[in-house]
């Protein structure tokens, strides 16, 4: 993977960071996310 892919990645977690008011719910659905990345899922 491409840094500026990882950065889309992060931008687009930091958007539904601020959609959503659950932090910790977020933060897991990030750790998932980017498990998913990793492993060639997204």
């Amino acid at each position: 993977m491409q840094l500026n892919e990882i950065g889309e990645k992060l931008n687009k977690l930091l958007f539904e960071v601020m959609k959503n008011s659950s932090m910790l719910v977020t933060l897991a659905d990030a750790a998932r996310i980017l498990d998913l990345s990793y492993s060639g899922g997204l």
